[in-house]
């Protein structure tokens, strides 16, 4: 009798213990309490694949594992506070997918993002979560961008979750000991240092096909999502793709994740012109987009008049192509990407688009760029709002002294002796008579020594000169490369030297460019090519990718050898 009564104590405090441990393991991992969920969620549920236009939609980019980036992003478009609650009302959020790879803060984003879809549904706002390539690749198995801060996280989770499990195993019949996730895992995995092991696993473990955090976090989010006159999807939709199904292509994702499915279709998650991995509307030049193909794919999408996609990353901000039926907003904002500025965009009514900026070169007073679309389509008018870098506009000391770049010592010297009397103050303080005059004719008089200064010595201008070639092509890049790091294609004449990209592609440059831009390449016998600048002076030139929107800049110095 009183075994029957402990037992049936322990029926009754199943559902209290189990809460309460999950509560805890939940804020041990992520440091969030998180609100009951919405009283009709169930796994089971079938997808809207279709919603209308709601009046206020925010779309967030690629945040890779930043979750101060992630907050920034959203503090932006007020629908968090200052504390990170939902504070956005009715607004509905799509955040585009990779929230994965690249970062250390990985699951407490899933936790952040959780915790703000169930406040935002008590608010009767919506955020609703996609799938990017790298959320397809980690379920997959596929660990190629996770970073050391990562494998911790990770390892921190498993220890927690272990804790967690041990507490349900006090009462008898919580756990179900035939489901361990982490049954089958081995204790050993080869070619990976082994104190990383244990991240490793732990990684395996919570994100595989029906694991505790890809079923419970991941395998609602959409992977193709229309709403109103949009249609948003992480890489990109071609023709094969649409008919296929779209709510197909959800149901079959979440089944997979979930464990009922055994694979996936290959272009929904594997391989280039894979729905998560395209990249065909998303080149950072305009006119390298296949925009018949993204024609023909909204044509056949009732009522959809542009797609809106985040996985390749658009250094000059978020922006449209194709007349704006394309509409790009990856902006690298993760540390583990460039570190770009956060935005996101905003559309009203669907009728009104403004891209809401960190970058205050761009913002206007309310904080964002604003651009209405007047009847002439949203897009287009995104496409057409060009951004300028802001640049200082500053005098080179050649046009202090008012010669040329390429000018002679001789008449370096010549032009600086005029220059020199033109605005000596003890000269023009007699033919001046203005208020603080005599600030600017002393602040002129400086200029033209230091310009002297500079470029009188052969040394020294050589260095100006390498400092103002490099202020000219100070584009936007991902990484300053130097000639050294970079791989050597010897596959025939000319060679070629490649530096792999984060997309997996590459930038390249060929031997005959190289010395198109006036640098000498010797191959020596020694099995290096040794290289000499354009008149002995180092360089730089920007790389672009050959598949994404990515730059390098390449560093050139003169003597520097590459191995073969």
């Amino acid at each position: 009798m009183a075994g029957d009564s402990e037992n049936q104590t322990c029926k009754n405090l199943h559902n209290l213990l189990s809460s309460f441990v999950d509560t805890f393991v939940d804020f041990s991992v992520s440091g969030l309490f998180l609100p009951p969920p919405p009283s009709n969620s169930n796994l089971n549920t079938p997808f809207d694949t279709f919603y209308p236009s709601p009046d206020r939609l925010i779309a967030v980019g690629d945040v890779h594992g930043d979750l101060e980036k992630c907050k920034q992003s959203l503090l932006l478009a007020g629908i968090i506070d200052g504390s990170g609650n939902w504070s956005g009302g009715s607004s509905t959020v799509v955040q585009i997918g990779d929230v994965l790879d690249r970062g250390g803060d990985e699951i407490k984003i899933l936790y952040f993002l959780e915790r703000l879809k169930r406040q935002a549904d008590k608010s009767g706002g919506k955020i609703i979560t996609m799938h990017g390539n790298h959320e397809i690749m980690n379920i997959d198995g596929d660990f190629r961008f996770i970073t050391i801060d990562s494998l911790k996280e990770f390892s921190d989770w498993a220890f927690w979750y272990n804790v967690g499990d041990s507490m349900k195993r006090l009462c008898s019949g919580i756990v179900d000991l035939q489901n361990d996730p982490f049954r089958g895992v081995p204790m050993e995995l080869k070619g990976i240092r082994k104190e990383f092991h244990d991240g490793f696993k732990a990684r395996i473990v919570a994100l595989r096909p029906n694991g505790p955090l890809s079923t419970r976090f991941l395998a609602n989010n959409m992977t193709v999502l229309v709403m109103g006159e949009n249609v948003f999807v992480h890489g990109g939709l071609l023709a094969n793709h649409v008919n296929y199904g779209l709510e197909r292509i959800n149901k079959e994702v979440r089944d997979w994740i979930n464990g009922v499915r055994r694979d996936l279709w290959r272009d929904i998650g594997r391989g280039r012109d894979s729905v998560v991995w395209l990249r065909r509307f998303s080149h950072e030049l305009a006119e390298s987009c296949d925009c018949e193909a993204l024609e023909h794919v909204l044509t056949t999408i009732p009522g959809v008049k542009r797609m809106i996609m985040g996985h390749t990353i658009q250094g000059k901000g978020i922006n449209g192509a194709c007349q704006g039926k394309a509409i790009r907003i990856d902006v690298g904002m993760s540390r583990g990407c460039i570190n770009g500025l956060p935005e996101v965009l905003e559309i009203a009514n669907n009728a009104e688009v403004r891209v809401l900026t960190a970058n205050p070169a761009y913002r206007d007073s309310y904080g964002a760029r604003v651009v209405r679309s007047g009847g002439r389509g949203l897009g287009i008018l995104l496409e057409e709002d060009r951004r300028k870098q802001v640049e200082p506009i500053v005098e080179t000391y050649y046009e202090i002294l008012h010669v040329a770049e390429d000018a002679s010592y001789e008449e370096i010297r010549r032009s600086y002796r005029v220059t020199l009397l033109q605005c000596h103050p003890d000269k023009l303080h007699a033919s001046l008579d203005l208020p603080n005059s005599g600030e600017a004719i002393e602040d002129r008089f400086m200029k033209v020594q230091k310009a002297w200064e500079i470029l009188g010595d052969s040394r020294s201008r050589a260095l100006y000169d390498n400092n103002l070639r490099s202020l000219r092509c100070d584009e936007l890049v991902a990484d300053d490369v130097s000639l050294e790091e970079m791989m050597v294609e010897d596959v025939g004449e000319p060679l070629g030297f490649c530096y792999e990209c984060r997309c997996g592609d590459y930038f390249c440059v060929s031997w005959h460019e190289l010395e198109e831009m006036g640098h000498e390449l010797c191959r020596s016998d020694k099995d290096d090519i040794s290289v000499r600048t354009a008149n002995d002076i180092p360089g730089c030139v920007i790389l672009p990718c050959s598949s994404c929107s990515l730059k390098i800049r390449l560093l050139i110095n003169t003597g520097c050898r590459v191995k073969l």
